[in-house]
C-alpha cells in the first residue's frame, strides 16, 4: 500500500475519481496494459482491459470509463468502458499521444502531448471528405468520407450532394465513398451529408478545381493568336519531400515533383509568398531536384517548400509539402533483458540456432520519434527492429517490450529517430 492506505507499485500513470463517488477511483497502469478501480479507501475492486498502453482516462456523469490506448507506435485509441467493465465502444484519434482525458457536458476534451485540446461531442458525428483524385472535365473524381466518425458509435448513412445544389440527392447507405464528373472546368464544390446511428446528422464540403482540357477551347480565329490549353494532369499534380518521409537530420532535401503537361517552368520556395530571402529558384521541367530546407531546426513545427508549375497556360496554384527538420539525437535510457533473473544467458552451441529474447527499451526523442531500435552482440554484427515506417511520427516517448531473433542475448541498443539520427550505444543489463 502507498499513503494514506492507498494503492502503490506498478506504473500508474493517470487517476479518475468517479463524479458521484460511489464507485471510489480509476488508475491507470501502464506497465500492466489495464486500469484499476479501487473504493474510495484504496479496495481493490476489478480491472479493466486488457490495454496496449493506456496513457489517460475519465469518468462522466454516468459513470462509464474512458480511456486513451496505444495499440501500436503512432496509433492513438480511445475506447469507451460501462462502470462493470464492459466495451462499450472505440474510436481512432490522429494526432500525437494523448496525455489526459476530461468527460463533461456531453463532450469529451482530449488533450495531446504537443498539439493542444481536442473537443468530441460524443452526440454528433464528425463529417470530413476527400478525395485522391485529378480533377479534369470529363473524368471520373472519387471521393471519401472514410475519416468521419462517431465517437464510441457508427454512421449508418452517407448522402451527397455532388453538383453543388445544396441537395443531398445521392445515397450510398454505408458507403463511404461516391464519384462524380463535370462537362466543364471551373471551381466545383461537392459534400457529404453523413447520419449516426442516433440519427444525428454533420456535413463537410470540398472545393475541386476542376481542369477545362484542351477539349472545351474556343475555335481559334485564322490569323489570331493561338490560345494555349490549360494544363492536363499528371495524376496527381504535386510536391513531396524525401518521397514523402515524416522527419530529416538534413536540410538537404529531395523534391519529388509532379508537374501537368505543358509546364514550361517550376517555381520553388522556403516562402508561400515566393520572395527572394526565401530561397526561391526557378527550375526547368524535371520530376526531382535538391533543395535546401530554410525552416526551423530541432522543433516539432515543420519545414515546408510551395511549389507553382508555370506554362503559357499561366501559373496554377500553390503545391506544398512539409517535413520535420531534425537534427537531435534520441536519448536511450535503459535496455533490460526481461527475463533473464538476472543471469547472462549461456552459449549453446558454437553456431547456435536463432533465439527470440524480450528486451525492455526505456527511450525518448522529442521531435521527430523514436522510430527503431538495433541491438547487437558485437557492434559489427547488429540487427534493427523497426516500430514504424519513415512517413510517420515515431513514439516520443518509448516504454516498450520488444521481441528479437538473434543467435546470442544482445549486449549492446541503441535507438533511431524518424529522421534518422541514432542514439549513444548502451549496455543491456540484465532484469533483477
Amino acid at each position: 500500500m502507498g499513503r494514506n492506505g492507498l494503492p502503490s507499485g506498478g506504473n500508474l500513470v493517470a487517476l479518475a475519481t468517479d463524479p458521484s463517488g460511489s464507485a471510489g477511483f480509476y488508475a491507470v497502469d501502464a506497465a500492466g496494459g489495464r486500469i484499476l478501480q479501487f473504493s474510495p479507501t484504496g479496495q481493490y475492486l476489478q480491472s479493466i482491459g486488457p490495454l496496449s498502453d493506456p496513457s489517460a482516462i475519465t469518468v462522466d456523469a454516468a459513470g462509464d470509463v474512458y480511456a486513451a490506448d496505444m495499440p501500436s507506435v503512432n496509433n492513438f485509441r480511445l475506447q469507451k468502458f460501462s462502470p462493470s467493465g464492459s466495451v462499450l465502444g472505440n474510436m481512432n484519434h490522429p494526432g500525437p499521444e494523448v496525455t489526459g482525458l476530461s468527460a463533461a457536458s456531453g463532450a469529451l476534451y482530449v488533450c495531446h502531448f504537443w498539439a493542444g485540446v481536442d473537443r468530441l461531442d460524443l452526440g454528433t458525428p464528425i463529417a470530413a471528405i476527400s478525395s485522391s483524385s485529378s480533377f479534369v472535365a470529363g473524368g471520373t473524381i472519387n471521393l471519401s468520407a472514410a475519416a468521419s466518425a462517431f465517437p464510441f458509435g457508427t454512421i449508418s448513412d452517407y448522402k451527397w450532394d455532388l453538383t453543388g445544389s445544396g441537395q443531398f440527392s445521392t445515397d450510398t447507405g454505408s458507403t463511404p465513398s461516391a464519384s462524380t464528373s463535370f462537362s466543364s472546368g471551373g471551381s466545383k464544390t461537392v459534400s457529404v451529408e453523413v447520419v449516426a446511428a442516433n440519427g444525428t446528422t454533420a456535413t463537410a464540403s470540398l472545393t475541386l478545381n476542376v481542369n477545362a482540357g484542351p477539349s472545351t477551347q474556343s475555335p481559334v480565329t485564322p490569323g489570331a493568336p493561338a490560345v494555349p490549353a490549360p494544363p492536363i494532369a499528371r495524376a496527381p499534380i504535386g510536391v513531396s519531400i524525401n518521397a514523402g518521409d515524416y522527419a530529416t537530420d538534413t536540410p538537404d532535401v529531395t523534391l519529388d515533383l509532379s508537374s501537368p503537361v505543358g509546364t514550361a517552368s517550376i517555381l520553388v520556395s522556403n516562402d508561400g509568398g515566393f520572395g527572394t530571402s526565401a530561397g526561391t529558384k526557378s527550375f526547368a521541367v524535371t520530376s526531382t531536384a535538391r533543395w535546401t530546407l530554410r525552416g526551423e531546426k530541432n522543433t516539432r513545427a515543420p519545414a515546408t517548400v510551395y511549389v507553382q508549375y508555370s506554362g503559357p497556360y499561366g501559373t496554377t496554384a500553390t503545391y506544398t509539402d512539409d517535413i520535420i527538420l531534425d537534427e537531435t539525437s534520441p536519448t536511450l535510457t535503459s535496455a533490460v533483458l526481461v527475463g533473464s533473473g538476472g543471469v547472462k544467458p549461456a552459449l549453446h552451441a558454437l553456431t547456435p540456432a536463432l533465439r527470440r529474447y524480450k528486451l525492455r527499451i526505456v527511450a525518448a526523442e522529442q521531435r521527430s520519434g523514436i522510430s527503431a531500435v538495433e541491438t547487437s552482440s558485437a557492434k559489427s554484427h547488429a540487427s534493427i527492429t523497426t516500430l514504424t515506417s519513415a512517413t510517420k511520427q515515431g513514439s516520443l516517448t518509448l516504454n516498450k517490450t520488444i521481441t528479437i531473433s538473434a543467435r546470442t542475448a544482445p549486449s549492446r541498443a541503441r535507438v533511431q529517430s524518424a529522421a534518422g539520427k541514432w542514439s549513444r550505444w548502451l549496455a543491456v543489463s540484465l532484469e533483477k
